[in-house]
């Protein structure tokens, strides 16, 4: 493990996951940049709404948005360098920078010498692959205290109930149409909506794993309601993948903390009203319930859009395995899924650093699974990691290296000198020679 730190406080740089007890402004901020990251922008489609924006391009109606989150995580990582606060994790963060170093190598050649005809101007793929995801994640390399942990899961909540909430009333009228599938807005774009709404489902589930107070027990529960009208209304595919796949590790959070008694009673009525609700589905007839059939004769047939993209997307591949073909599909167009993209866009190395960063971070949902303020962090993995193999594009998927980098970030500041001392009660000094033995995340 290793720390970008400055020098005068070595032993001193890390703080233990439970240990700041001060809250200040700059932890407050950390955690609203975290909650904006992940459910920010369905936020900010609204107000541009409201302001009559949605005539322009969406990439564009984004920069406000975009530049806010940039000065903003600037401006933590000085904050966090000054205080001794940074924190990185050697083996992750390696993984980071060689993989973006060699995507920007790619951007070089692709934009400045090669000559292709991108799908997209070159100065959106610079601006969102290295302002957007590249820069915007540094101020979150720093000491996460539990209570900056609490806020920023309550900000992500409170984020996606209103997203949800807004989504739902102000296209109410159109949720009866069987024949459409509905965004939030005319901005933001149904898998868009369908994920935050699976983003407010996970993180209300864990809340309530974590409250004893019937009246706030019974509010989270109801918050759910409209994330489930939100995937049902959304029609997409991946928020339902998601969905299901992301209980998974709150059920083994829950078991781990001695909840199993909550996982039952929660999986219980989840059952209950899942069945109601896809049972309503059927019977009426819907968008999401159609398009699921319609999905099974696609694959059945060889014609899934999905597929058709992968396999397009192979076969350019295959043309330079080990330099790769190009940022993007000679078409114009992405893979929709980001371990395909790594391959074509950086050759068998890029590609094969990649798959190892999500091998690690996998292996950390493990980690972090059972903790009291972090496991939300494995829930949004897995739900980002999903959406990766189906939809996005590797320039502008921030959340899934954040998430990435999140976890990475906690398991280096528990195993820190003064954390491990802390919980073994011996010194700073003996801790280190610990912790240097220990292998890097």
């Amino acid at each position: 493990m290793f720390s970008l730190e400055r020098p005068a406080s070595a032993q001193t740089s890390h703080m233990d996951f439970e240990s700041e007890k001060k809250f200040t402004w700059s932890s407050a901020l950390l955690a609203f940049l975290i909650a904006v990251t992940f459910s920010g922008y369905p936020i900010y489609s609204f107000l541009s709404v409201a302001l009559n924006l949605s005539e322009f391009d969406s990439r564009t109606i984004t920069i406000p948005y975009r530049a806010v989150v940039l000065i903003l995580s600037l401006g933590l990582f000085v904050d966090a360098y000054l205080r001794n606060r940074l924190v990185i994790s050697s083996r992750t963060h390696k993984l980071y920078l060689i993989i973006w170093g060699l995507y920007g190598l790619r951007l070089i050649y692709e934009t400045f010498y090669s000559g292709v005809v991108l799908g997209r101007p070159a100065f959106e793929f610079w601006a969102f692959a290295m302002g957007m995801t590249f820069l915007s994640i540094v101020g979150m390399q720093q000491v996460l205290s539990a209570k900056t942990s609490r806020l920023a899961v309550w900000l992500i909540w409170a984020m996606s109930l209103a997203t949800c909430l807004l989504g739902l009333i102000s296209q109410r009228t159109m949720l009866s149409m069987a024949e459409e599938r509905l965004g939030g807005n005319q901005i933001l774009n149904p898998i868009s909506y369908g994920q935050t709404a699976v983003t407010l489902v996970l993180i209300s589930l864990y809340l309530m794993l974590h409250t004893r107070r019937i009246g706030v027990l019974t509010f989270l529960l109801i918050s759910t309601v409209p994330g489930f009208l939100t995937i049902a209304a959304a029609a997409s595919r991946s928020p339902l993948i998601s969905l299901g796949i992301g209980m998974l590790p709150l059920a083994i959070h829950g078991v781990k903390r001695g909840l199993a008694w909550k996982i039952i009673a929660g999986s219980a009525g989840l059952a209950v009203i899942t069945a109601g609700g896809l049972g309503y589905l059927f019977a009426t007839g819907s968008t999401l319930t159609s398009r699921l059939f319609e999905t099974y004769d696609a694959y059945r047939g060889g014609e899934l859009d999905r597929l058709v993209l992968w396999q397009a997307a192979w076969q350019e591949y295959s043309t330079n395995i080990f330099l790769g073909s190009g940022i993007e599909l000679r078409a114009g167009v992405h893979p929709h899924n980001l371990i395909i993209e790594s391959f074509l866009s950086m050759g068998l190395f890029g590609g094969a650093l990649f798959l190892a960063m999500q091998f690690v971070a996998a292996r950390n949902v493990f980690r972090l699974i059972g903790g009291m303020h972090s496991a939300w962090m494995p829930l949004l993995f897995v739900q980002f990691f999903i959406l990766s193999l189906f939809s996005g594009s590797f320039y502008a998927s921030m959340e899934i290296f954040t998430i990435m980098l999140l976890q990475a970030v906690v398991l280096a500041q528990e195993r820190s000198p003064r954390a491990v001392a802390a919980k073994h009660r011996f010194r700073p000094s003996d801790a280190a020679a610990v912790v240097s033995k220990a292998p890097p995340r």
